[in-house]
Parts: structure tokens; sequence; C-alpha cells
């Protein structure tokens, strides 16, 4: 008996069978004389029976080595191009809300996104968060005081208080100390 030589699209495994089987879902048999078929390419899917090459993994998605089916992005990632083998996580000052997303939210005004958000966090108390985009919360300037959240700016101090960095009330001046105008830092 001659041997056989395994055709496109098969394997032959050396494991007593005489006959070649059909490459299985999530590996890929391009040649002939495959004795042990390799897994699917990484940033390729394979999700069919006696495939010489993968399937491109499409945006939104992406695809591990060997895989059968695309695995979509998850929450507060991104899969922004197509071929991709891992998710990216979703930019810091923008937040991915949603699976599948090809790009990120910008974060709004009052609130701050660090990296792999999946939602807007609203900037505490003493806090600021004066612009779009921003990845974490500023702490309230000196001379201001930042009474409630989601505030873009401060408040200025007012004449016989201070307010030191990060105030989210203004303190009143000491006995024997004069707080004369506003904005008054310490």
């Amino acid at each position: 008996i001659s041997p056989i030589v395994c055709p496109i699209k098969y394997s032959c495994p050396y494991d007593g069978l005489t006959e070649p089987s059909l490459c299985p879902p999530g590996n890929i048999c391009p040649h002939t004389g495959i004795t042990f078929p390799p897994s699917c390419p990484q940033g390729y899917y394979c999700p069919n029976q006696g495939m010489i090459g993968g399937i491109i993994c499409p945006l939104g998605f992406y695809c591990t080595p060997g895989s059968r089916t695309p695995s979509p992005c998850t929450l507060g990632y991104l899969c922004n191009n197509v071929g991709l083998s891992q998710q990216t996580p979703c930019p810091a000052g923008y937040y991915c809300p949603s699976i599948s997303l090809i790009e990120g939210i910008i974060c709004p005004n009052g609130s701050y996104c660090p990296l792999a958000s999946t939602e807007p966090n609203i900037c505490s108390q003493g806090n600021i968060c004066p612009s779009k985009a921003m990845s974490t919360e500023i702490p309230c300037p000196p001379g201001f005081y930042c009474p409630s959240k989601n505030m873009t700016a401060g408040i200025e101090c007012p004449i016989e208080n201070f307010c030191s960095e990060g105030s989210s009330i203004p303190q009143k001046c000491p006995p024997g100390n004069i707080c004369p105008s506003k904005g008054m830092e310490n």
C-alpha cells in the first residue's frame, strides 16, 4: 500500500486513519501533506471545514488564533480596524458604552473618562472638569470653591473667607486674620 498524500483542505493525522479528513473549523489546510492542521491565523476566523485560509476579522471585532467566529469588542474597548487579533482600550478622554464600537464617544464637560471607560465619570465635589475629553478630574483651584458635582469651573471665594486647592466650601478666616478680598487662597 502506498502512502496517502493528503490533499489541500484535508489533514491526515497518523492515528490509523486511512482516509483524509476535512480540515476542522478554526484551522487551515492550505497545502498538501498536512498531518496536524495549523490554527487559523490571528486577525482571521475560520468558520468552516476544509478552509485553506481565514476570513479577515471585520470592523468592531477581533479574532485570536484558532477563531471559528469573530469576537465582538467588549464594553470599554474599540476594534477600529479590520484584521485585529486583540481589542484596544477606549482612549482616555473618551468612553465606549456598547460592544463592537469602532470609535469612542468624547467625554462631555463636567466629567472625565480614564482609559477603557464604559461611561463618563461625573466630576466630584472639590474638583472641576473644565473641558471635553478630560481623562482625570482637576482639584478646584486655590481662591475658588467647587460645592457640587459636575462643575466645569470654580466659584470665586467670597470676602472674609479663604479657599485652598480642592475646596468644596469656603472656610471662614480664622480669628485674628483678615480676608479683605474675594479669591483668597489662604
